[in-house]
């Protein structure tokens, strides 16, 4: 971790991605952002209910909130679907 680690093998596993749940609505999400923004964090980018950004290892991070769960519980195949987060 951090910027004297060693770069990992290219047969390695590793941590790539976290998620973490920041909210229940999509108002939740935008002041998210908003937070993120004010605190010059750069949000790399969004879907339809996720904000994507890495932390100072490289790590993906995405903050989300799950404000319609009937999409996955009646489609699973639907949280593959990504479209742009309308703020």
């Amino acid at each position: 971790m951090g910027e004297t680690a060693a770069a990992p093998g290219a047969r390695w596993v590793g941590l790539a991605h976290v998620a973490f749940k920041v909210g229940e609505t999509l108002d939740d999400l935008r002041k998210f952002k908003q937070h993120l923004e004010r605190h010059k964090v750069a949000v790399l980018g969004m879907s339809d209910q996720s904000l994507y950004l890495t932390n100072p290892d490289g790590i993906e991070l995405e903050v989300y909130v799950d404000a319609d769960p009937s999409i996955w519980k009646e489609n699973p195949a639907s949280v593959a679907t990504i479209e742009p987060l309308r703020l």
